[in-house]
Parts: C-alpha cells; sequence; structure tokens
C-alpha cells in the first residue's frame, strides 16, 4: 500500500523510521528531504506537510525515542545509590536505543551541521539532561557546572559505544564495562571538585 494512504500519524512514523534508516545507513548527510520521502514512499509536498525541514524531522526523532527510551529514573537516585550508579543508569539506556537516536545525540552535541534546527535540538537534549540528571545531582549537593560537563561527557561517550555496538566493532557487555569505567572516571574527578 503507497504511503499516500496512510492516515496523518502512519505517515509520520514512516516518514521518521524512513529518517532513522536513512541516517543509520549513511550518517546525517544521507537523511535529505528526497531521499526520506522516496524511502518513505510520500512526495515532498506531504513530506513538507508535516515537516517543514530535515532537521524538523531529526528533532521528531529524537523526541519519539525519549518518550520511549527515557522513562523517569524513579528508582535510582544520587543520595541512595551513589552519583556513578545514578549516571550509569541514566545513560546506560543510550547503548539499547536505535542508533539513528545516538547518531542524532551525537551530531546535536558536537553541533555537527548549521542550521538552527539542530540547534534546538541540542537545546532539548541539554533541557534533559538538566532535568533528568544534573538538578538531582546538584541537589545531592554536587556543583552544577561540572555535574553539567560529566554528563554530557558521559553521553557523547555513551552515543559512541551505541554506534560501535551496530557497526560490530564492540559488543553491549564490553561497551557497558567501558561506560563503567568512563563514569567512574569522570565522577571520581567531579567527586573531587565537589
Amino acid at each position: 500500500m503507497s504511503s499516500s494512504y496512510l492516515k496523518r500519524d502512519q505517515r509520520v512514523s514512516t516518514i521518521i523510521q524512513a529518517a532513522s534508516q536513512l541516517v543509520v545507513e549513511g550518517g546525517l548527510e544521507a537523511a535529505t528531504v528526497t531521499a526520506i520521502a522516496h524511502r518513505a514512499g510520500v512526495s515532498r509536498q506531504w513530506l513538507y506537510e508535516l515537516f517543514p525541514d530535515v532537521d524538523a524531522i531529526l528533532t521528531a526523532m529524537y523526541e519519539q525515542s525519549v518518550l520511549e527510551y527515557f522513562p523517569a529514573l524513579t528508582s535510582v537516585t544520587p543520595e541512595k545509590d551513589g552519583y556513578p550508579n545514578y549516571v550509569k543508569a541514566s545513560v546506560e539506556r543510550y547503548l539499547t536505543m536505535p542508533t539513528a537516536f545516538a547518531v542524532v545525540i551525537s551530531a546535536a552535541l558536537h553541533q555537527i551541521g548549521e542550521t538552527a534546527s539542530l540547534g534546538v535540538l541540542r537545546d532539548k537534549i541539554l533541557h534533559s539532561f538538566d532535568v533528568e540528571v544534573v538538578t538531582p545531582l546538584e541537589n545531592a549537593g554536587f556543583d552544577r557546572d561540572n555535574a553539567f560537563a560529566a554528563v554530557i561527557a558521559v553521553a557523547e561517550t555513551a552515543a559512541g559505544l551505541n554506534i560501535a555496538i551496530a557497526r560490530g566493532t564492540t559488543t553491549l557487555e564490553a561497551a557497558k564495562r567501558t561506560l563503567g569505567h568512563v563514569v567512574d572516571a569522570v565522577t571520581r574527578s567531579i567527586s573531587t571538585l565537589a
């Protein structure tokens, strides 16, 4: 069935899925309006009716992944479980989420691309880090700026490890160990500054 016969929500989902596939296959550069529309089986006109540009599609992909893979961490707290375990629980989710999400996170955090929408996406990501991880750490007595720097460094590492898992250059178990070592090293340096 042609995507033109799908309901709006189904078309949005199809477009996001097509963009995700293209990002995994060829990086952000492969996710052009023409390529996404072709892969999704919709016209460029229909795509533009739903999304003003590629960055809006990437933002929608991010938001969909957040809803699916980032439920609030209620069982792990820095006070009860310690800073390293809290950060590990927060970022370990990056290792098992779709690789396209990791690619988009990495690009936004590294400010790859010059478009305003990627800047908007970067702001959303940083706000998410602030609410979910940094503020609870600040409330536990850690320095806000140091906690933010640590969370960004660990998230970038986790996104890179997700991509490495997808490419077959590491395993999930090895990535978890590596991420654990990174979290331990970063938290040791942060805790000495708190």
